[in-house]
């Protein structure tokens, strides 16, 4: 794309389309979700928005939970992060019910800290947004020019 020429609809679509490296040495496309909008639309069920944003305030002042309580939280908060990275995953698609037993847990992990905008880089330094060949961001990492090749810049 030339400098003076705009983004189309639909580059601009698959620009959101992110390929990420993941503990395993997997690659996949990843779509950060907009949990705001999801919700608003209906997508984020109730029990799993207390998940998506957690009330500080509510969890500092509650009692302390049983070990029964603790193991359904525990659990409602596995569903949760099956169905986020579910609904992060472009290419393989996968149901909430396939991620338990097909996406490994430290590659699960980064999905759910990716989609949750609690990490912007994968495992191997690639800037979810691409920005890894800005000579900005890369002085802004504190990453030296003589490292290009593992950015692939």
């Amino acid at each position: 794309m030339s400098e003076t020429s705009t983004t189309s609809k639909a580059e601009w679509a698959a620009a959101g389309v992110h390929t990420v490296t993941l503990p395993s040495g997997s690659r996949v496309k990843i779509r950060i979700p907009n949990l705001a909008q999801m919700a608003q639309a209906g997508e984020l069920d109730n029990e799993l928005l207390q998940y998506a944003i957690p009330d500080r305030a509510v969890e500092e002042t509650e009692k302390e939970l049983s070990p029964e309580e603790k193991k359904a939280n525990l659990t409602k908060l596995a569903n949760f992060h099956a169905w986020l990275v579910s609904h992060t995953l472009v290419d393989p698609a996968l149901t909430p019910e396939e991620v338990p037993s097909v996406v490994p847990t430290p590659d699960l992990e980064v999905i759910v800290e990716l989609a949750s905008r609690r990490r912007d880089m994968d495992v191997v330094g690639h800037h979810i947004g691409g920005l890894e060949v800005s000579a900005d961001f890369r002085r802004f990492r504190g990453i030296a020019d003589g490292e290009s090749d593992f950015l692939d810049a």
